[in-house]
């Protein structure tokens, strides 16, 4: 196997992380806002039925919340999409300061090796959180 160059490296590592990155933190925060305002609507429906004899309806809703409030523990998608939006920017940063050539990556002899292994710890430290996070949840049932 041939090594990748720096434009390589850049293009299929770098460059892909960043949009997966950037997809998956969409995704969460999307996920989250969504399950977040039918929590809220339910949360709310709750009293209102109370109010006009609608006691079952009233059950109803209060379970609602009970369900949802549970799917947001579970899937964290908060969590998930600060975590993701957080190592995306981090990706962004080194992208932009390898761009132009400033500090850290102003030596041109180590500029590639530098970038990789900076782009790489980023990588390896959210898989680490997201293993971490998922044994977690592992320990907790």
């Amino acid at each position: 196997m041939n090594a990748m160059t720096e434009a390589e490296y850049v293009e299929q590592r770098l460059d892909d992380q960043i949009g997966w990155f950037d997809r998956k933190s969409g995704l969460n925060q999307s996920r989250y806002k969504r399950i977040r305002v039918v929590e809220i609507a339910a949360a709310a429906a709750v009293p209102v039925l109370v109010a006009l004899g609608q006691e079952a309806g009233a059950a109803v809703a209060g379970a609602l919340v009970t369900v949802v409030a549970g799917l947001l523990l579970v899937y964290k998608f908060d969590e998930t999409w600060t975590s993701y939006r957080a190592t995306w920017s981090a990706l962004q940063r080194e992208k932009i300061l390898h761009g132009t050539r400033v500090a850290p990556y102003d030596d041109e002899d180590s500029r590639f090796r530098r970038l990789v292994k900076r782009v790489e710890a980023i990588l390896g430290a959210e898989n680490e959180g997201w293993v971490e996070m998922r044994s977690s949840e592992s320990e907790d049932e």
